[in-house]
């Protein structure tokens, strides 16, 4: 009992939507954060880019035992954060 390709049923062509009804979907879908959680995200951001800094510099001290290791880090380092930079761009 098995049906041919020619007795088998095929759906009804369906129209495409509209625009309008392409952008209502899309913006019941994805909307953009709300604008104070932008301004808390980049708070938190300087702050612990800050934190981070000031524990650097009160270890300075410690960059003078290996220069190699402390330089490669620190290119390391730099090389994180530009990432960073240029993917928020």
């Amino acid at each position: 009992m098995v049906q041919s390709t020619l007795e088998r049923t095929i759906a009804p062509p369906m129209e495409p939507p509209s625009p309008e009804e392409v952008k209502a979907r899309l913006k019941a879908i994805y909307h953009p954060p709300h604008f104070l959680f932008g301004i808390i995200v980049a708070v938190a951001a300087v702050g612990l880019l800050a934190w981070a800094v000031t524990l650097q510099l009160n270890n300075v001290e410690n960059y003078f035992y290996q220069p190699l290791v402390s330089i490669s880090s620190i290119i390391a380092g730099a090389f994180v954060i530009s990432r960073f930079i240029f993917a928020a761009f």
